[in-house]
């Protein structure tokens, strides 16, 4: 019963890690990995935060946590904001997709997803 499953053939969702220098990478599926920053800077925080579950809902408050705890700092809404808009530049430029954080939810929890 080991085999792969279709979803995990058909695998879209990005792979988020740390490479030996500390900087956050994303990879996607027949991609070269992209840097995106460091992981103590907010834009390489919340990828790193929130990439190793792709598209599963997470606690706004645990991911400000997790961010806090990386970067010594808990950010404003307007970063987070402006973090994703300088991630998603960065993606352009390599004409890789683009990211989206879903975060009008009723249950406070946020998303980050492949846009399509």
């Amino acid at each position: 019963d080991n085999l792969v499953t279709r979803e995990e053939t058909n695998d879209t969702k990005p792979k988020v890690a740390i490479d030996e220098k500390g900087r956050v990478i994303i990879s996607f599926a027949n991609h070269k990995p992209v840097v995106i920053s460091k992981k103590k800077s907010l834009r390489g925080a919340l990828i790193y935060t929130l990439g190793d579950s792709w598209g599963v809902p997470r606690s706004r408050d645990v991911v400000l946590e997790k961010i806090k705890e990386y970067t010594s700092k808990e950010p404003s809404g307007k970063q987070i904001d402006t973090a994703m808009k300088e991630i998603n530049r960065v993606l352009k430029k390599k004409k890789l997709p683009r990211l989206e954080l879903e975060d009008e939810r009723p249950d406070n929890t946020w998303i980050l997803k492949v846009k399509e």
